[in-house]
């Protein structure tokens, strides 16, 4: 079982290496945690560089390397994913504020010498009264900061959520980050809803959603779950062959299903009016045979599609129906 995650707060002070050509580019940086002692961190990064003076969630493990200058071993915390966090000191704050609409650095310095370690929470939580206390801050302009300050802690907790959720899966490291892009502060309440939705993006397939959705104890009978499945099942046997007899996909589903009540005709319609499975009917050998005497095929969607639409065009060309 993959170990769990750590989690360590610390401001990031400088970027002492960064290797490769394009993005993902891997990363040492040098920062200070919550106690003051500095730290080293390794990582990969793609958007949103960690940036100087500013504070970081790092979500990773510990890990040891030798200090090139000293010839030492010493610790170093290599970081899945991270998520910025409220800054404490004045130039993390400074910089923090800075980035909200109406600021700048200006005013931002204004309000740390005004509010100290608590300037973020009064501009976030009472905009008024920070309004009220700094020169050529209006209410308006505090109120539309306030905004942007509430919308980056929801995606700071929402990060937060998923690093949790998701830990332990085998998912990619950068899948918290593509879920936030793709949903906002949504993204953990989405996935939890339906972890199937994560196979939209690169590297994230069927088990691994599978494994999530029944760890969140969710109906394993859930007909659309069947469908998937189904699909699954026809989609990990494909080695070479496209098409597979229903009954064969049946007889997957129930394997998969074990436990629940299986319904295999209504999963596998499912399948075939969502893309994932298609249908040909043809007279022949294999299959069980239906009512009227023809046989069920079923092939991965897109793929079945392409090969019943090439078949035809071949039988066309060559005169046959």
């Amino acid at each position: 079982m993959p170990k769990r995650l750590l989690e360590l707060t610390a401001t990031v002070t400088y970027e002492l290496f960064r290797f490769g050509q394009s993005e993902p580019f891997t990363v040492i940086l040098e920062a200070v945690d919550d106690k003051g002692e500095r730290i080293v961190l390794k990582g990969l990064l793609e958007e949103n560089d960690p940036q100087q003076h500013l504070t970081y969630r790092f979500y990773g493990s510990w890990a040891s390397y030798k200090n090139q200058r000293t010839g030492q071993t010493e610790p170093q915390f290599r970081f899945q994913t991270f998520v910025r966090a409220t800054p404490h000191t004045r130039a993390g704050i400074v910089k923090y504020l800075a980035g909200a609409p109406n600021i700048g650095r200006v005013l931002a310095g204004r309000l740390f010498d005004k509010f100290q370690g608590d300037a973020v929470k009064i501009l976030r939580e009472k905009p008024e009264v920070a309004a009220a206390a700094i020169d050529r801050l209006s209410e308006e302009a505090a109120s539309e900061a306030a905004e942007w300050l509430e919308r980056e802690k929801a995606l700071e907790d929402c990060t937060i959520e998923l690093v949790d959720l998701l830990e332990g899966h085998g998912l990619p490291k950068s899948l918290v980050k593509l879920a936030v892009k793709e949903w906002g502060n949504r993204a953990a309440e989405v996935i939890r809803q339906d972890p199937y939705r994560m196979m939209r993006f690169r590297g994230v397939g069927f088990k691994r959603c599978d494994a999530l959705y029944l760890d969140l104890n969710k109906p394993p009978g859930r007909l659309k779950r069947q469908a998937l499945c189904a699909w699954y099942h026809v989609a990990s046997n494909s080695n070479g062959d496209t098409w597979f007899p229903k009954s064969f996909v049946h007889v997957g589903l129930a394997g998969a299903i074990a436990g629940a009540d299986v319904r295999a005709e209504q999963a596998t319609d499912l399948a075939g009016r969502s893309g994932m499975l298609t249908t040909i009917r043809t007279d022949g050998p294999s299959g069980a045979p239906d009512w009227d005497g023809s046989f069920e095929w079923m092939a991965e969607g897109a793929k079945g599609r392409n090969e019943a639409r090439l078949a035809g065009y071949i039988c066309e060309a060559l005169g046959e129906k």
